[in-house]
């Protein structure tokens, strides 16, 4: 069986190993494919993300070590992007290096509450602090614009890959701000669900949250798993790797609940097909 991360981070935004040293522990860890995304120029995270002047440097880089690798690894060129064509809110532009891209990888890390950037991939106390500015102490506010973005993004990026679909619940530990099992929930992301389907998307397993928060804190939850199982849509695996400790942190605890879940077969990219493939687990 192949062992796959499509979606990790390098020190060229806010990962802490440079490119080469994660490629060589991915490598040694057993990975036959591996992918690196790292952040497109965020709002209010311009330090920690890649600048656009240096895209085509990126992908060159990434591009030397998918050859200097072959005989070992495959190598994806991909990146981590995010757009918000419906509130006016759109990230660095990647249209002069997408067709150089393998994949991309679209997420949400922020909400555009009537012009203020909430961030979601934060502490507790920060969540608390959105919360109270631009919400009203409402979470169900949040979470439905959350999920409002996450559905724009995909019809704005039409990204190949779905990141960390439900990050939204990162600090809702024991249902403190809303309820995921509530329809209200349930209705919004299976309406997300609904476009990633239809634009033939990844959904990947993201086990990075676990580094941190522990397994409750993989993405998405195991109902979400389901409830995107039995809409056939298809799933790869990611590490969402920002330190080499991330690298393979519960990943066959996250393989383990796909299985659960009724999923057979997981898609990864290829080199050699220039597109995904699928294998069985």
């Amino acid at each position: 069986m192949y062992k796959v991360s499509l979606h990790n981070h390098t020190n060229l935004s806010d990962g802490k190993d440079e490119m080469e040293t994660l490629i060589i522990e991915a490598i040694n860890r057993g990975f036959t494919h591996f992918g690196i995304t790292d952040h497109v120029c965020t709002y209010n995270y311009e330090n920690h993300s890649l600048k656009p002047e240096k895209y085509n440097e990126y992908v060159d880089k990434i591009n030397e070590y998918k050859e200097k690798y072959k005989d070992k690894i495959e190598i994806f060129a991909g990146i981590e992007s995010e757009r918000y064509g419906k509130s006016g809110y759109l990230m660095s532009d990647i249209s002069g290096i997408r067709d150089r891209l393998d994949y991309v990888v679209g997420s949400v890390h922020l909400t555009n509450a009537n012009g203020i950037m909430e961030p979601v991939d934060e502490l507790c106390s920060t969540f608390r602090k959105s919360l109270k500015r631009s919400y009203d102490n409402d979470a169900r506010k949040f979470v439905m614009d959350y999920y409002e973005n996450y559905y724009n993004n995909l019809c704005e990026l039409k990204p190949e890959v779905a990141g960390h679909i439900d990050l939204i619940k990162k600090n809702n530990i024991d249902g403190i701000f809303f309820d995921e099992e509530s329809k209200w929930y349930k209705d919004l992301v299976s309406d997300v669900l609904d476009k990633i389907k239809e634009i033939d998307a990844v959904l990947e397993l993201n086990t990075g949250g676990g580094y941190k928060h522990g397994v409750r804190s993989l993405y998405p939850s195991n109902e979400i798993i389901k409830m995107a199982n039995d809409k056939g849509i298809k799933f790869t695996m990611s590490s969402d790797t920002h330190n080499l400790e991330m690298l393979d942190l519960l990943y066959n605890l996250g393989i383990s609940r796909l299985k659960a879940a009724g999923v057979k077969k997981l898609y990864t990219f290829s080199n050699k097909e220039k597109g995904f493939i699928s294998f069985e687990i």
